[in-house]
């Protein structure tokens, strides 16, 4: 039952708002007559941003059109000392933000690319390069220089917070305007679905 009800959140496209009638002007008792014609109707665009019985349901965007960097930064200050169920709480919060910022940080969450430095406890997401590692500012997306890799702890996640991370980045993927992407989001939510309840992982 839950794979048909996910499946039909994946072919909802975003619903695109109906054209709204417009009278013709005109003159006299004909004019009068068609305007009171339209009193009373009900306009096709009312209740067109309602979504539809089994639509998808992605994330909620933010209040705001701007990132809130301040409030991103507390909640991946907390990540290196977290325990494993504040992290899923912290990842969940992530991700409702929202912004560019958020599904490359989860990815590398989810990848094991993000590390704390020991010295300050910044916290960063890593790529390993001949020097150790390369670093990138997850509140900018900026890259942040070069470093041992001997100053740096991961931020570790286990097997469920796999699967949290895994069903959040689905979700940031059902709003895409690409079938596609959409499609493969469904998947991994069953996939995750079917891990949570007793499967196994590939």
């Amino acid at each position: 039952m839950l794979r048909v009800i996910v499946a039909s959140m994946m072919m909802a496209a975003p619903l695109a708002a109906a054209p709204v009638p417009t009278v013709a002007a005109g003159t006299g008792t004909g004019a009068a007559a068609a305007a009171a014609g339209t009193e009373g109707a009900v306009s096709p665009v009312a209740g067109a941003d309602r979504a539809a019985p089994g639509a998808a349901q992605p994330l909620p965007e933010p209040a705001g059109s701007t990132q809130a960097p301040t409030q991103l930064g507390a909640l991946v200050a907390e990540l290196p000392a977290a325990g494993y169920d504040r992290k899923a709480e912290l990842f969940s919060e992530i991700a409702q933000l929202r912004g560019p910022l958020i599904k490359p940080l989860l990815a590398a969450l989810l990848n094991e690319q993000v590390y704390s430095r020991e010295r300050d406890k910044k916290v960063f997401m890593v790529q390993e390069v001949d020097a150790g590692y390369a670093l990138t500012d997850p509140l900018s997306g900026k890259p942040a220089g070069t470093e041992s890799s001997d100053d740096f702890d991961e931020v570790g996640i286990n097997d469920r917070l796999r699967t949290v991370l895994e069903g959040l980045l689905a979700q940031l993927d059902l709003s895409s305007p690409s079938a596609g992407v959409r499609l493969a989001a469904v998947q991994q939510m069953l996939h995750a679905f079917d891990y949570s309840t007793g499967g196994t992982r590939n």
